[in-house]
């Protein structure tokens, strides 16, 4: 799975993998609900697991000495730690008061599956329109996931007609889908940017996008979990596993929300997109180093004053 970025026509490759800028990173396209599916299948086979699918987890307390508890349709749960994982308008994050945001301006959403009888395309195609952008990539087989992330603004569009707006949108932004078909539903979500005021104190843990979320502009946001979760591992063998994690979080998840940032303020208006167009077009390698900044491969050090003068003037 790779990237191909246009502005209503094709302007450049985007390669990008841990190996460096000189190899052609391929990424895995998999549907959520297979990745989820797997996800359970691991779990419900270790042995050093206890695995309850279908409990909906009600509240979470916590108690003097770190300790935390889970309050479940099956009873309370005690543990020496508590791991919060609800997504981006987290429950129980809001519940312990720890949610900062929304922050406008505020942006969202909008995604389904297509099905296309047509050979498989490896590509994510990327394309900008007024206050929006279209994002389409391979998830398996012959279907494709199509994304429409938009302000509040073209938001107003979808109400009350969400799947009419929706496929009216993205069979005109991209012609192909004039000849696929949707499959399951469609699904809105948003506004984004949430944070949070901590993610560890007294026994419980955020992670992933509980634990704060910028925008799905990058396309890290499942890569970005798992390497949360692995520094959560990491810190529960130290003295003290919540301030561990703490400055865990903030070195890991600082240069990805930096290029999210970036890359909101480069597609806010059409004429930052056609200046980033243009710079793209001169420098396609820019690109690649800041989505592999995104991904945790590299730091900003990578990007030379050049190609910062480029990126903001398009010249």
């Amino acid at each position: 799975m790779r990237r191909r970025v246009d502005a209503r026509r094709p302007a450049g490759l985007a390669r990008v993998g841990p190996g460096g800028c000189d190899r052609l990173g391929a990424g895995l396209g998999i549907r959520r609900l297979t990745f989820d599916a797997r996800l359970v299948d691991a779990l419900g086979r270790d042995s050093h697991i206890q695995f309850h699918p279908q409990t909906e987890a009600r509240d979470i307390r916590t108690g003097d000495g770190g300790s935390a508890s889970v309050i479940s349709a099956a009873g309370e749960v005690r543990a020496r730690v508590v791991v919060v994982a609800d997504g981006l308008r987290s429950l129980f994050r809001h519940r312990l008061g720890w949610t900062v945001g929304p922050r406008p301006p505020y942006r969202y959403g909008i995604v389904a599956h297509w099905t296309m009888d047509a050979p498989v395309d490896p590509w994510v195609r990327i394309t900008f329109d007024h206050g929006l952008e279209v994002y389409e990539g391979p998830v398996a087989g012959n279907q494709r996931m199509v994304g429409l992330l938009c302000y509040q603004d073209r938001m107003r569009e979808f109400g009350g007609r969400l799947e009419a707006r929706y496929r009216e949108i993205a069979r005109a932004l991209r012609p192909a889908l004039r000849d696929a078909d949707l499959v399951g539903s469609v699904s809105a979500v948003g506004p984004f940017w949430h944070q949070a005021s901590t993610v560890a104190q007294d026994g419980v843990f955020l992670i992933g996008d509980a634990a704060g979320f910028t925008d799905p502009i990058t396309g890290e946001g499942v890569a970005a979990g798992l390497r949360q979760a692995r520094a959560f591992a990491a810190a529960l063998e130290s003295v003290n596993p919540e301030r561990t994690y703490r400055q865990a979080h903030r070195r890991i998840t600082k240069d990805p929300r930096r290029v999210a940032a970036l890359f909101l303020r480069l597609s806010r208006t059409p004429a930052l997109v056609e200046r980033a167009m243009r710079s793209h077009e001169r420098a396609p390698q820019t690109l690649t180093t800041l989505l592999g900044i995104g991904f945790g491969y590299w730091g900003f050090n990578r990007i030379t004053p050049r190609e910062w003068i480029r990126m903001f003037s398009g010249h």
